[in-house]
Parts: structure tokens; sequence; C-alpha cells
């Protein structure tokens, strides 16, 4: 369950380093359903898209691309990548589904279990084979993705917060026995080892604590919770008293000095804690007021985050209010520095994560850059690959006389990329 390195990551664009990666930008609307999930691992350079008809698109380098299939072909509405176990993880209404990474790709799904009706997302973790999925009354169970069944392994809260909904989970990166779980009215710690609940964290004075999110620095020993009054609060994972309690506006400097927050805040939806150029990023969704932009990305120099100041960020980029009021979800692409987000129209829109904003200038907006669009396409009812060379994308002819479906893309097999897109009759 707990690897310390992750070996023999799947290299589903095995003949294509030389390739410029494929880009988040190139994007287009797919012509026979809507998205509804997306997710992005950053060590396999792969992102999935869930679909309104059930498919689950993968894109790696140009021209990788594959169609999972959820069974029954019902909705995804969570995903999430797996590298350690190889596997592509989703809820698909009240049933856990497992997509293999392994060997050739198929559409069909590794396995399907039922999981507790209203369940909205999983755990998972880069460094662990397991998923973690959280139950009405506050129990966390756990299912290996290795042997595809249950874990008797689960987390178990304390008697104060059992019947607390866990809002969000974070694994700490430098001890892996440990998962940080956030309920609605407390943040603790669970070792998996001893099978009890350590430290927890609390704010100051006794002020109620309502955490919404989570995200563990992706080096450093601190982490972030978001919360439902839109405050952003920091902490060293070794201590159970906060850093900093702070708002955005505060963060980036909006606010004078001793002047108090007056509008009231929107929740913190989600935080992704990212490594860039420079240092780290933090992107968070929500916590801002009025018609104030709900997407921000905040840039910290490198730092072990020891002192006050060396949590306050180098620069800020606030994205155009306008386009960002209708996010629901969103996922960072590191190598691109881009940020893909889920509009509520089920649409895509693209921004870029680290351009500097300065005081006066416009907010940035979404990129429109031009493409040749073969990176997000609709599925192929038929094809053959007519060519696959480093220099051209893969083009394709249709067959009328030809009833097989193919899920498009290529795959990986012992011997290499698998060109056949479809088995023909």
């Amino acid at each position: 369950m707990f690897r310390k390195k992750v070996k023999g990551n799947p290299d589903l664009s095995f003949n294509f380093k030389d390739e410029a990666l494929w880009k988040p930008d190139l994007y287009e609307r797919f012509p026979v359903a809507s998205v509804t999930a997306i997710a992005y691992d950053r060590s396999l350079s792969i992102y999935v898209c869930g679909l309104s008809n059930g498919e689950v698109h993968l894109y790696g380098s140009a021209p990788v691309h594959h169609v999972f299939v959820s069974p029954d072909t019902v909705p995804v509405n969570h995903l999430q990548i797996v590298p350690t176990a190889k596997r592509v993880v989703g809820i698909a209404s009240n049933r856990l589904v497992v997509w293999s990474l392994e060997g050739k790709l198929t559409a069909k799904a590794l396995s399907s279990v039922e999981i507790p009706s209203g369940t909205v997302f999983l755990g998972t973790s880069s460094r662990h084979s397991h998923a973690f999925i959280p139950y009405s009354d506050g129990t966390i169970v756990t299912f290996d993705l290795s042997r595809l069944s249950m874990s008797p392994s689960k987390v178990i809260p304390p008697p104060s917060l059992s019947d607390d909904v866990v809002m969000d989970l974070a694994h700490n990166i430098h001890n892996l026995d440990e998962l940080l779980v956030a309920t609605y009215a407390s943040i603790y710690v669970w070792h998996f080892t001893s099978k009890i609940y350590g430290r927890t964290f609390n704010l100051p004075d006794q002020v109620p604590l309502h955490p919404v999110c989570l995200s563990m620095h992706p080096q450093e020993s601190v982490f972030v919770a978001g919360t439902l009054d839109g405050r952003l609060v920091f902490w060293n994972i070794s201590e159970t008293e906060p850093l900093w309690v702070t708002t955005i506006s505060e963060l980036v400097g909006e606010l004078k000095e001793d002047q108090v927050e007056e509008r009231s805040l929107e929740p913190i939806f989600k935080l992704s804690w990212t490594l860039s150029d420079s240092g780290s990023s933090l992107t968070i969704l929500g916590g801002r007021g009025g018609n104030q932009s709900r997407l921000t990305t905040l840039g910290f120099s490198s730092t072990s985050f020891l002192t006050l100041d060396q949590l306050v960020p180098e620069k800020t980029v606030i994205h155009d209010p306008s386009l960002c009021e209708d996010i629901s979800d969103f996922v960072v692409i590191t190598r691109e520095k881009r940020i893909l987000t889920l509009q509520k129209n089920s649409t895509v829109v693209i921004f870029g994560s680290e351009d500097r904003v300065d005081n006066g200038e416009a907010s940035p907006g979404p990129l429109e850059e031009p493409f040749i669009p073969y990176q997000f396409r609709s599925s192929i009812l038929a094809g053959y690959v007519l060519e696959c060379s480093s220099d051209i994308p893969p083009q394709f002819i249709q067959f009328n006389d030809v009833t097989s479906i193919a899920t498009g893309g290529l795959a990986i097999s012992k011997d290499g990329p698998d060109s056949r897109l479809s088995k023909l009759k």
C-alpha cells in the first residue's frame, strides 16, 4: 500500500519523446457529449476528461489518445489518475470504476464496485496504490487498486467527529503513514500503521474551523486549508497551531494595514499547490467577494516557510473575473504553465498560470492561440492509421462497411506503441 518510490510508470508516449508535449490550449468541444470531469497527472504527463456519454478520453503526447468507457455508459462525475498503481479511477453514479494504464489499453473497465450513494470524491496519492473512499459517517474505507478489492485498512474518525462529513483528504509527502482528513469542523491526522488518529489542527481562541479543501506543498512540510468563510489557513504539519490565518485580499496586498475585510467572502472550493520554475504556485478557486475573480494564482519563492514573511507571495495572477464566475473545477498543467478550468456549462476554458499581473493591467483571460485540433477530438467510429511518423500527425480514413468501434489512440505494449486503432472486420 505504501511505496516509497514510483517505479515503472507506463510511458504512454514512448515514441514521441522528442515531440513537443500535447498542448492543453489546443482544445475543441466534443460534438457528441459535454465534459463532466477532468484530471491530470504530472509524472505521466497525461490528461483525462469524462464525458456525459460515459466515455473517458485520455491524452498524452500528441498523437496519443485513448477512450475508456464506463459500465452502461453512465457519465463519470469524478476522475483521478494513480501513477503508482497505473490506474485511472472515477465515480460513475454510485460505482467506483477502475481502468488500467498497463499494457495494451482497452476501453473496458478493470473493475466496477458499488459505493455509497452520494459519494462525490475519492482520495488518491501518487505514492499509494489505494483509493480512499469517504463514507457519510466520517469513516474512510480503502480500495486496493492493484488487487481490485476492498482493503481491511480504514480510517475511523475521533468520537467527537464520527458524524462529521469528510470534506477533503491530503497525504503527508514526508510520511506516507499519515493522512490529513478535513471534516466539516476539524482537521486531523490518521496513522495507518497504528490505526489511530493523531494531532488535530485548530484555530486560536476556539474560533470555529470549517475547512472545505486541503493542499500540501509538493516539497515542504506545510499545508494550507481553504475554509467555508473564505479564509486561507497555513500550518506546518508537525504543529497544531497555524502559521497564518489570512484571506486572498490580504495576501495580494489589497487591504491596507489594520484594515478589516468588509465584504462577505465565498468559500474556497479548491486548492492546488504545484512546483514552478521559480518556486511554487498555489492556485485557488473561490475566497473572493462581490465581482472579484474566483480564480487566483499565488507565486512563492523556493523557501522552507519557516517565517511569516515567507508566506507572502512574490507575484499574483488574478484571472479575468467575467470568465471565472462559472468555474466548477480546474487542474494545473505544470509543464505547459496552463490551467484547465471546467465550466458549469460543461466546457473547458484554458488560462495561463504564470503571467505576471501588476496594478493597472488587465486581468489575463483565456488563451486564444491557433491550433491543429488533433489532440482533443471526438471518438473515431472506424479508422486505420495511414501515417504515424514523428513529423506528421496520424491521418484516418473511414470505412462505411465496418461495424466495429475504434476507441482511438495509441496504446503501449511490451514491444512499444501499438498503432492499431481498432480491430477491423
